[in-house]
């Protein structure tokens, strides 16, 4: 099965993503050819704060709204 991967150039110090077989640790490199060695990417995401499933997310929703809301009034929007 094919995966999306990033992958780290130790000659170009290049960082790219690459589609690769699973498993695969090792892959060309797009700037300069030589072997590129598969690295952990940090995921992208954020827990979103409406429904209430995820108490934290929800409580920063809260209190970011309440210190607008009290800049507003402050300012008297």
């Amino acid at each position: 099965m094919r995966v999306l991967n990033d992958y780290y150039c130790p000659s170009c110090r290049a960082v790219h993503e690459q589609f690769g077989l699973a498993g695969a640790k090792l892959a060309a490199c797009v700037v300069c050819g030589t072997n590129a060695e598969l690295i952990q990417a940090a995921p992208n995401f954020s827990l979103e704060s409406v429904s209430g499933d995820f108490p934290t997310a929800t409580q920063r929703w809260e209190q970011d709204y309440q210190r607008r809301a009290a800049k507003a009034r402050e300012h008297g929007e």
